[in-house]
């Protein structure tokens, strides 16, 4: 399923009261504002009450990357995801994840 799909179950009282939780997949035009997937030196900001799920291997150069919400690696057995760039910062709040307990991340990151 691709474009912007809210969810409930894990988003936070304030989120939920300034307009809801959302996820997208990071190879979806309606994951990042203006429509455009980052590019190379590009600006990477995941909004607070927002999950962006990389779906796809990534070996990008970035300017920087910002979390304020959630970026996920998908977990895949041949993922191979490098996050390059100058700054990359994950704010108060903010989470990056590959695998979770009881599934160990199976790719190449």
């Amino acid at each position: 399923v691709f474009g912007r799909q809210p969810y409930t179950v894990g988003c936070s009282t304030q989120c939920r009261q300034n307009g809801g939780c959302y996820r997208a997949y990071w190879s979806s035009f309606t994951a990042f504002d203006g429509g455009l997937i980052p590019g190379f030196r590009g600006n990477v900001t995941i909004k607070r009450c927002t999950t962006i799920i990389i779906d796809f291997d990534l070996d990008l150069q970035f300017y920087s990357i910002v979390v304020w919400g959630t970026l996920i690696v998908e977990n895949r057995l041949d993922a191979s995801v490098n996050l390059k760039a100058a700054c990359i910062r994950i704010r108060e709040g903010g989470r990056l994840l590959a695998g979770e307990p009881g599934a160990p991340f199976q790719g190449t990151l």
